[in-house]
């Protein structure tokens, strides 16, 4: 991903704004949201019908009942993926009431002739900053019952690797390297979702990053793509997480090999070895979703904290530059507007999952 790299010229918030909020790119931004979010819908279809093959493998009494616990699995997806589009909702409520209730006081406070105080605007600012403090609280609080969830979903596959171990004739040394690069995965993941979690303030380009990452993995091809292909200038925090990104590109196409190599022997072996060939891209796929939708939300909640912040900051400090602000002013953009409707674009590829 050449966006991607580190070693490229910076872009100011108006340029971010710019890129954000052009017709194009926003139609490839709500094209990759909707097909994350369909994605999650539709993977429940393949849980259910990986219940069907754990009954099979139940039966013939191999070891203890798999299906109750792959059940259990199936039924916390669905449940976090229900939070998910409960989160995104939220998000985006907040998103909108910044563009319409602090925004716009916070703009006439720039203009002289308001008479509107700078303590008034701080009680407005303070006030929108504790409540939306709280909703973010409920994200972290959703990314830890997703950790708890690819856990218990690669514990899961751990343990059908071993009754496969056991088992199967021929193709172990596959399985395993699968059973492997599955847990690698998975350390991975939750690198990433630690090192974007503890971001607190963030510069312009991190929300064009986030951005342009979930349009590279579920959008257009670059080809196709109106996403600029430009390099983005990363700062040191952000140059942490783009090489976590990195690793977990790696691992991924790690996994998609190993993947590869099971499934060509697992065609001429036992019924056990495909189940597990089945669950395992299963389990990568639901790692990939999680991931990117966390990516998503924590990146669009620090944006709105650096903003508020420099609000605050600007408010008691004039000299001092609040870009959100400025942008806003010079050309009557913000960045809000588009990230809120790709949140709404990604809550009706959700509504599947809500409604069954």
């Amino acid at each position: 991903m050449s966006q991607l790299a580190t070693k490229a010229r910076p872009i100011s918030y108006a340029e971010a704004v710019n890129m954000l909020t052009d017709k194009d790119v926003c139609r490839d931004v709500d094209d990759a949201c909707a097909k994350l979010s369909q994605a999650m819908a539709l993977l429940m279809q393949r849980f259910n019908a990986v219940a069907k093959q754990m009954h099979t493998i139940d039966l013939q009494r191999l070891t203890k009942p798999l299906k109750p616990g792959w059940e259990s699995i199936c039924k916390e997806y669905q449940e976090v993926a229900c939070l998910y589009r409960a989160n995104a909702g939220t998000i985006s409520g907040r998103l909108k009431l910044f563009c319409t209730a602090v925004l716009p006081v916070a703009a006439r406070v720039a203009d002289p002739r308001s008479r509107r105080s700078h303590e008034e605007v701080t009680q407005v600012l303070q006030s929108f900053m504790a409540i939306t403090a709280e909703h973010a609280m409920h994200t972290r609080s959703l990314l830890k019952r997703t950790i708890m969830l690819i856990r218990t979903m690669v514990a899961f596959h751990s343990e059908l690797a071993e009754l496969v171990g056991r088992q199967a004739s021929s193709g172990r040394k596959e399985m395993q390297d699968l059973s492997v690069k599955v847990d690698e995965l998975e350390m991975q993941v939750r690198h990433v979702c630690s090192l974007n979690a503890e971001l607190t303030q963030v510069g312009a380009v991190h929300s064009v990053y986030a951005i342009f990452r979930t349009v590279s993995l579920f959008g257009e091809k670059p080809t196709k793509s109106k996403i600029p292909g430009q390099r983005l200038a990363l700062t040191d925090d952000l140059a942490k997480v783009s090489k976590a990104f990195e690793s977990l590109d790696t691992k991924r196409n790690e996994f998609a090999h190993a993947e590869y190599c099971a499934q060509v022997r697992s065609a001429q072996s036992e019924f056990l070895s495909r189940v597990q060939t089945t669950v395992s891209p299963l389990i990568s796929d639901a790692l990939l979703y999680l991931e990117s939708s966390l990516t998503l939300f924590l990146a669009i909640w620090v944006r709105l904290r650096t903003d508020c912040c420099e609000i605050g900051h600007w408010i008691n400090h004039p000299n001092f530059e609040a870009p959100v602000v400025s942008a806003c002013q010079q050309s009557g953009k913000t960045l809000y507007v588009s990230l809120a409707q790709c949140l709404d674009v990604y809550i009706a590829g959700l509504d599947a999952v809500v409604v069954a």
